[in-house]
């Protein structure tokens, strides 16, 4: 089996091969909520700022998308903690 990634922590406490498959399938899996966000975004952006065709979609678009920010921001400041913590 190839691995993505041997932590520091793994390679001292040497866990069973299934905990490595499902810790592979989350890291790989993780994209995946992180692609919906984009596009979730770029939608409220696209259809609530750049194009509204109505008033209703402004209305609608961009109190979620002015909620987005922050969960971006917050998300973005501190990854790069964990992914020290992951020796990465």
């Amino acid at each position: 089996m190839v691995r993505i990634y041997l932590s520091p922590v793994d390679k001292v406490n040497k866990p069973p091969l299934r905990y490595l498959q499902v810790q592979d399938a989350l890291v790989l899996g993780s994209g995946i909520p992180w692609t919906i966000a984009c596009a979730n975004i770029a939608w409220e952006l696209i259809y609530g700022v750049i194009h509204p065709n109505s008033l209703g979609q402004v209305i609608s678009f961009v109190p979620w998308l002015i909620a987005d920010v922050p969960i971006v921001y917050a998300t973005e400041r501190n990854i790069w903690s964990f992914v020290g913590y992951l020796g990465l």
